[in-house]
């Protein structure tokens, strides 16, 4: 299946697609879902036992999600050379913002906020 000539264009998207954990799982809990509407002596329990079986399939799908974003995350290359620019980066922003007028931090300059009581 390595070969792009050799591919076909329906059954092969479709194997591939049914050999992810995810899809697999969204499959398992459709079926589940659907033995639990079909089966009379659970009517009762229709609502509870569709919560609970989305409730495990997302979860499910949420962690495998969450372990290949890390998989993900450890295979990336740590440059030291880019850390360090954007320390550098980061540092001069902050100095840019925190830098201080002199005059502009003096109590000197602030104007009077008290109320003057002369009429408008």
């Amino acid at each position: 299946m390595q070969d792009k000539t050799q591919r076909r264009s329906v059954i092969d998207p479709v194997l591939l697609l049914l050999k992810s954990r995810r899809v697999l799982i969204a499959l398992v809990s459709l079926g589940v879902s659907l033995i639990v509407m079909l089966v009379p002596q659970l009517a009762a329990f229709h609502s509870e036992l569709l919560i609970l079986v989305m409730t495990l399939a997302l979860a499910l799908i949420g962690g495998l999600s969450l372990e290949d974003a890390v998989i993900a995350a450890r295979q990336t290359t740590n440059d030291a050379d880019l850390r360090a620019l954007i320390d550098v980066t980061v540092d001069a922003i902050m100095d840019t913002i925190l830098q201080v007028d002199e005059t502009g931090w003096d109590s000197r300059n602030v104007e009077d906020t008290r109320p003057n009581h002369t009429p408008n």
